[in-house]
């Protein structure tokens, strides 16, 4: 694992994989974890939150796409975010999000050390628009009122 030759982990910064489990990441062929890795498994939501809180970025190294809710969870609690380039970060997330090929180990390690240097800077918010993208989020009643509206397509009793 590269990890370990990152200018993040060599001061000292942890990768907390989260999700599943070092048998796991095993049979994907990671060999012996490097200092500074430490899985934390399948979280509650509790659990999650608080690894979140004390997170420098979130780390979203999907090969498949899925809802994104990661990426957006982590944005909306204002944790940095870097993220494979799945349509659930670079079509639905702010501008300016750091991506890397979630498939190339050297891409992964690059974008932990240049996400980590612009929080560093002081200078992810400033090339991560999350202000407009908070603003254009639907609200829960937008949500509510589309969820209404395609029910009422599908039966006009609704």
């Amino acid at each position: 694992m590269r990890f370990g030759r990152t200018r993040f982990a060599a001061t000292g910064g942890g990768l907390h994989p989260a999700g599943g489990t070092t048998a796991q990441l095993g049979a994907l062929g990671v060999g012996p974890l490097p200092p500074g890795v430490r899985v934390l498994g399948m979280l509650a939501p509790t659990a999650l939150e608080d690894a979140m809180a004390g997170a420098t970025a979130l780390v979203q190294a999907s090969v498949l796409e899925g809802y994104g809710l990661p990426v957006a969870e982590a944005l909306l609690a204002e944790v940095p975010v870097t993220s494979s380039p799945v349509p659930a970060a670079v079509e639905f997330g702010p501008a300016g999000l750091p991506v890397f090929d979630p498939r190339s180990v050297t891409s992964i390690s690059e974008a932990i050390d240049e996400t980590v240097d612009l929080v560093e800077r002081s200078d992810y918010w400033t090339r991560v628009d999350r202000s407009s993208w908070v603003a254009g989020l639907p609200t829960t009643g937008d949500l509510g009122r589309q969820l209404l509206d395609g029910l009422a397509r599908l039966d006009p009793a609704w």
